[in-house]
C-alpha cells in the first residue's frame, strides 16, 4: 500500500483564501487585490505590509472560530472518498507551534477516516525558541523514509521531494508554476498510484 504526505494549508483546505477573504479584505477596506493575484507566497509585499505583520494577521485567522469552520477543498475531499481506503496518508504540515493542535483538530474532523498520522514543522514566530527536528519538511521525509507521493502547494518543497525519489504533485495556487485544475491535479495522482 503506497503512502501518500499532504500538505494541510492550501492542499487540504483553502486558508489563504480564506483568511484573506474573511479577515485581511474586511480589516482593509481599501486593498483591491484579487486573491487570484496572489502570485507569491508569503504575500506580504503585494498586500503592501511587512511579513511580521501578515503573519501576525494569519495567525489571528488560525485561531479563530472561522478556521475551524474551513470546508475541505471539494476536489480532495472527494477524491479521498473515492479513492483514500487505497492508501495510508500521512500529513507533513508547517504551522506555528501554539496552533498545532488547532491544525490537527481540523485534519481529524475532516480527514481522520484516513489519515491518523500528523507530523509538523514548528512555523518558527518573532522570540520562539522552539528544538528543531526538522529544518524543514524534506528533512521530516528523509528522516521517515516512508513516503512515496507527496502534495504540496510549495514548489520547493516539491523538488527537495523529488531529490529524495519521492514522486512530489504540485498542487495549483495562484503563487505557483502549476497550470493544472484541482480535478487535474487529483487526476494525476490517481494514475501515478496506479503505476
Amino acid at each position: 500500500m503506497l503512502t501518500i504526505a499532504w500538505d494541510v494549508d492550501d492542499v487540504l483546505n483553502n486558508l489563504m483564501q480564506e483568511w484573506f477573504c474573511k479577515l485581511w479584505l474586511p480589516a482593509h477596506p481599501g486593498c483591491s487585490l484579487a486573491f487570484e493575484k496572489i502570485v507569491e507566497n508569503p504575500p506580504h509585499k503585494l498586500l503592501g505590509t511587512s511579513k511580521q505583520e501578515y503573519l501576525k494577521s494569519l495567525d489571528e485567522f488560525r485561531l479563530s472560530k472561522q478556521f475551524q469552520e474551513i470546508k475541505p477543498v471539494p476536489e480532495t475531499k472527494d477524491w479521498f472518498l473515492k479513492y483514500g481506503d487505497n492508501f495510508r496518508h500521512i500529513v507533513v504540515t508547517a504551522v506555528p507551534m501554539r496552533q498545532s493542535h488547532l491544525n490537527a483538530g481540523w485534519v481529524l474532523s475532516n480527514f481522520g477516516r484516513w489519515i491518523r498520522t500528523l507530523h509538523f514543522i514548528p512555523s518558527l514566530r518573532k522570540g520562539e525558541k522552539i528544538i528543531q527536528y526538522d529544518r524543514n519538511k524534506t528533512d521530516f521525509l528523509h528522516w521517515f523514509g516512508k513516503v512515496d507521493i507527496f502534495i504540496d502547494d510549495n514548489e520547493q518543497n516539491i523538488l527537495r521531494s523529488q531529490e529524495l525519489g519521492i514522486k512530489g504533485i504540485l498542487f495549483p495556487r495562484p503563487w505557483n508554476s502549476s497550470k493544472l485544475t484541482v480535478k487535474q491535479t487529483l487526476e494525476k495522482l490517481t494514475r501515478i498510484s496506479k503505476l
